[in-house]
């Protein structure tokens, strides 16, 4: 039984239900907890392109332009993360914009917790 967005009781047929409680059928189906991600950087794709430090390609690919994207633009993270089970992430390190996602993120029912 869930109330104000906490679980307050788990059980079977024992649980006493009360008369205006909405029931939700869940035969047949999987409730998870939410996964969390303890090491990530919003400000790196995931290729050579976020880290100009290690291979410099930023004569074929605009690093401050791809910031700028990630910076603007982190709902294809909070996706991701969502399809994946992730409901909380931690930011490890990078620009002091990250520090801005931890607050938007808890304002979008779409995103997972984050802090950075």
């Amino acid at each position: 039984m869930i109330s104000n967005g906490l679980i307050r009781e788990i059980g079977g047929l024992d649980i006493a239900i009360p008369k205006n409680a909405q029931v939700i059928d869940v035969k047949n189906k999987f409730i998870t907890p939410g996964l969390v991600d303890g090491h990530i950087h919003f400000a790196q794709t995931g290729f050579f392109d976020e880290r100009p430090d290690f291979l410099d390609v930023r004569d074929s690919i605009d690093f401050n332009g791809l910031q700028k994207n990630l910076k603007n633009n982190p709902e294809p993270y909070y996706e991701t993360y969502s399809m994946s089970g992730i409901t909380a992430v931690y930011d490890v390190g990078g620009f002091s914009w990250l520090i801005d996602h931890q607050f938007e993120a808890e304002q979008n029912l779409d995103a997972p917790h984050a802090a950075a």
